[in-house]
């Protein structure tokens, strides 16, 4: 009887139920290892979804549109705006900036202070200009968040921010009465957009102690909004050279012996006492009355009597026909390096 040979390695049924075995669970693990890359894309695409909604909602705020950290200007740097100038100190954060048409603005802070520093300031700002009574703060409930702070000058006046809205009240540059308490020394302007920057911690500050409201809302509620009367609601390019006009809002206590006119065109005005060097500051048109023009700051000590200064770049972006400008002008004194800036009043 003739012997049968050993089938070959690898030939046979055996060996190809084998082969198709492992060709089997060659397709199993390639379907389940698409599945799995394709739950990571999914789920990674999800998270940077997730992400980039947090960080546009990172300046949102109940007061008009804020704008998102991506969409931050290129000259608002970490350090404030670049062009025109209105930057922290150096090492110091800011927490809220804006621009519009009143201007550039950053509120920065400084140790356990909050300052700010606008693009008309010809100074560096300087933190400790800001510890009056009240201070500055931020004020509401997310007040830091929805761009909402409070500089308070004490028994003088206040300025607000709130997202792209600004009050100010002032009660010596006002169009009101000479007190807190006439709704026409409190002015409001607009922003185009504001930024916040909620990554830095503001809880200690000097002065603050949080939970306040918006003080011009609350003002606004007791004394109600400034009245407009027929003859204030016309408006005219020139204003009347009287004295009797003139001396309405002007917060002089030798104002009434006023009795002739230093200089008026019918857009600045300047009075005073003759025989005297009793002279006003610098007197504004505003299309429906006479104001005085807002000082930038006050002659020192030493030059014998204290006289408000104001900064020469205004005075000539504005048109104010000063002494430097021709004969028959305002006199106005020109504020110089060593003055005390800002005004001691505002």
């Amino acid at each position: 009887m003739t012997a049968t040979p050993p089938p070959a390695p690898g030939g046979g049924p055996t060996s190809d139920r084998r082969v198709t075995i492992l060709a089997a669970c060659s397709v199993l693990c390639t379907v389940i290892a698409l599945v799995c890359l394709g739950l990571l894309v999914f789920t990674g695409d999800k998270d940077s979804k997730d992400t980039d909604a947090t960080t546009a909602s990172t300046s949102s705020s109940d007061n008009d549109s804020s704008t998102p950290e991506s969409s931050r200007p290129d000259n608002l740097t970490d350090a404030g705006w670049s062009d025109p100038s209105a930057q922290c100190l150096t090492g110091d954060p800011w927490v809220y900036a804006a621009e519009g048409d009143p201007g550039q603005v950053v509120i920065c802070v400084h140790d356990d202070l909050l300052y700010q520093a606008t693009s008309d300031q010809t100074e560096a700002p300087e933190p400790e200009n800001f510890q009056t009574i009240g201070g500055f703060c931020s004020s509401g409930t997310n007040g830091q968040e929805k761009g909402q702070f409070n500089y308070d000058y004490g028994n003088v006046g206040w300025t607000e921010y709130n997202g792209t809205q600004r009050w100010e009240y002032d009660m010596y540059s006002g169009k009101g009465e000479q007190h807190l308490a006439d709704p026409a020394n409190l002015s409001e302007s607009h922003y185009d957009a504001f930024w916040t920057n909620t990554a830095v911690d503001l809880s200690g500050l000097r002065f603050c102690t949080g939970g306040r409201g918006s003080r011009s809302e609350h003002f606004l509620a007791e004394y109600g909004e400034p009245e407009t009367s027929t003859e204030a609601a016309s408006s005219s390019d020139v204003g009347p050279c009287e004295l009797d006009e003139v001396r309405k809002n002007i917060p002089y206590e030798w104002i009434d012996q006023a009795d002739s006119f230093r200089y008026c065109d019918g857009k600045w005005a300047q009075i005073g006492i003759d025989r005297t060097d009793a002279v006003s500051d610098v007197i504004e048109w505003d299309g429906s009355e006479w104001y005085l023009r807002h000082r930038d700051g006050q002659t020192p000590p030493g030059w014998g009597k204290e006289l408000p200064c104001y900064d020469e770049d205004k005075l000539i972006a504005d048109g104010v026909p000063y002494k430097a400008t021709g004969d028959k002008t305002l006199y106005v004194t020109v504020c110089e390096d060593g003055f005390i800036r800002p005004h001691p009043d505002e």
